[in-house]
């Protein structure tokens, strides 16, 4: 039976492929699958939902990925990279809200130099601040260098292990290079973060389950599972969005799995369903990232429609707070609120 599988999971952290997809495929276990992934979450973390500061510094990207609002083929998006100065800025304000960690996402491009980065790492390192860095594929030597320098996360999506699927959605990417770029970071040291999208076109539920097996594999320390969410200007346009409950279900597992690994609640959710960021915290989830970007470039950070209204922090940090308070969850005690 689906229970006797989640009742395993959550003593043992251990399932086989085939029982994952028998408990994606139930449509009659999700309130005990749900309960559990809580019940495992509050046992290593209790109460407590951490928050990250996310700045998204800079659109331009030259990939051309199907789902993406930032693909390079998109003429009429305003493309943006704030100053290093503009970064600092940013970060000192997340410092001031008592945010302790801060990640820096942007699309994958040339716009910064290794010295660039190196600038920013250390201004930020020197606030006394955690910092995760979402840029791309990295060269190795970069990736070498910005560990020593201080950084202390890196977050890279394997996004899908179905490497033909990777290949359709991914024009002129390698599947390899970036499963082994995540292998590099693990052994790096970093704080590996990584995730997939639910939903994609002709995904299916055996290639979830095999994300869901990589991500203990790789023994990830953070993980984000989002849903497709559709963008005008993308190949994608006219396919459904991604569905909630499969993203939420594969979010418990993944707690059951990887019982001590960060798990966030998606922006993606929020966009999908007005309670969306409450749902992936009863879903196991311990991670909220309000984002922090200023409103002048947010709006352009369209990796999805809508994605600039949600989870914003400037004069809406109370209210993700209050939403998370509601959920019977305190905020960390490493945010200074």
């Amino acid at each position: 039976m689906k229970e006797d599988i989640i009742s395993l999971a959550e003593r043992s952290h251990i399932l086989t492929k085939r029982q994952i997809i028998e408990v994606l495929q139930s449509e009659s276990c999700d309130t005990e699958l749900f309960a559990a992934a809580d019940r495992v979450q509050r046992k290593f973390f209790g109460n407590a939902v951490k928050l990250v500061a996310l700045l998204e510094f800079s659109n331009k990207c030259r990939n051309a990925c199907f789902y993406c609002g930032l693909r390079a083929k998109n003429q009429k998006l305003s493309r943006y990279s704030l100053s290093v100065e503009e970064i600092v800025a940013h970060a000192q304000a997340a410092k001031a809200m008592g945010f302790s960690t801060i990640a820096l996402q942007s699309g994958e491009s040339l716009s910064y130099s290794r010295d660039d980065f190196l600038r920013i790492i250390r201004e930020i390192k020197a606030m006394d601040m955690k910092l995760i860095l979402s840029c791309g594929e990295l060269d190795g030597r970069d990736l070498v260098d910005f560990r020593r320098c201080g950084v202390d996360g890196y977050l890279l999506k394997i996004e899908t292990t179905d490497q033909q699927l990777y290949a359709c959605m991914h024009p002129h990417q390698n599947w390899m290079l970036r499963n082994n770029t995540i292998h590099l970071l693990s052994a790096l040291g970093y704080y590996t973060a990584t995730g997939d999208i639910i939903g994609l076109p002709e995904q299916s539920l055996e290639s979830v389950a095999d994300d869901l097996l990589y991500f203990q594999r790789v023994k990830a320390n953070f993980i984000g599972i989002g849903p497709l969410m559709t963008h005008p200007e993308t190949p994608l346009r006219g396919e459904a969005n991604g569905d909630i409950n499969l993203v939420l279900k594969c979010m418990a597992l993944s707690r059951l799995l990887n019982p001590k690994a960060d798990i966030v609640t998606t922006t993606a959710l929020e966009a999908l369903a007005p309670d969306g960021q409450k749902r992936g915290l009863a879903a196991g989830a311990n991670v909220v990232m309000p984002n922090i970007t200023s409103e002048q470039v947010r709006k352009n950070y369209q990796l999805f429609t809508n994605k600039e209204n949600t989870n914003i922090a400037v004069n809406g940090l109370q209210d993700i707070i209050r939403n998370i308070e509601q959920c019977g969850r305190c905020v960390s005690s490493d945010f200074k609120h």
